[in-house]
């Protein structure tokens, strides 16, 4: 049953100014910090699609939590965004979610590990690796403001999936880790085609194996696959 947190939030200094990293061309940052936002966008949509299909009223209760969560949290990017001077578009594969195009079909389980999982587990890790690429201290506040929503949603979705696991069959854990993989990769793939060179470098084939991988380990200590399904 989830929690209800009371989470004293990092306050956001906004007098202080926007200072994007001397080695990076200010469209480049403005382009990577972009996708925050519209992966914030991305998640909240499907919440809102989630919380439509929810039959549990502790499930409804956390997805509208989050919907609340995921609109601070576009709104804060957004405020940052504005500072530099402009919001890039979405990367395809964040505009493709952003227009239902990674949609899935089947039970709301995909959609929910999906969300919670990949998606929220993968803006953690990105903000972390954004805080250590990129200096900005107002940025890293908006950051350390959202992380503990993020975790809270990550863990919801690891809960969500472990007590659905019992009303699908076999061929739906596998369809549904076959689409994840599938998501992440072009997700992962779009992204690294815009985003600066010398961070490109960090994401080539290899690291999207590694990333993925965790992401793996993580869906078959859920119960999702078993090790010989995955293969």
């Amino acid at each position: 049953m989830p929690r209800r947190y009371k989470q004293e939030r990092t306050p956001i200094d906004w007098a202080q100014q926007v200072t994007p990293p001397r080695w990076l061309p200010r469209r480049a940052y403005i382009t990577a910090v972009s996708q925050l936002y519209h992966g914030e966008i991305a998640t909240l949509a499907m919440c809102r699609s989630l919380n439509e299909t929810a039959i549990v009223t502790e499930d409804q209760h956390f997805l509208q939590t989050q919907i609340a969560d995921e609109t601070r949290h576009i709104e804060l990017y957004r405020r940052y965004l504005e500072r530099l001077g402009d919001i890039a578009a979405p990367e395809p594969a964040l505009a493709a979610a952003l227009h239902g195009r990674f949609e899935w079909q089947g039970s709301a389980l995909g959609t929910i590990v999906a969300v919670h999982l990949l998606l929220e587990g993968e803006g953690l890790r990105v903000q972390r690796e954004y805080g250590h690429w990129f200096p900005c201290s107002l940025l890293r506040q908006v950051n350390a403001n959202i992380t503990p929503d993020e975790a809270r949603h990550v863990a919801f979705g690891r809960r969500t999936l472990v007590g659905g696991l019992n009303g699908i069959t076999q061929d739906e854990r596998i369809a549904i880790y076959r689409w994840l993989e599938n998501l992440w990769r072009d997700c992962a793939q779009s992204m690294s085609q815009d985003i600066p060179s010398l961070i490109r470098l960090t994401m080539g084939q290899r690291w999207m194996n590694e990333r993925w991988s965790r992401h793996r380990k993580v869906l078959i200590r859920l119960g999702l696959v078993s090790e010989a399904e995955a293969a």
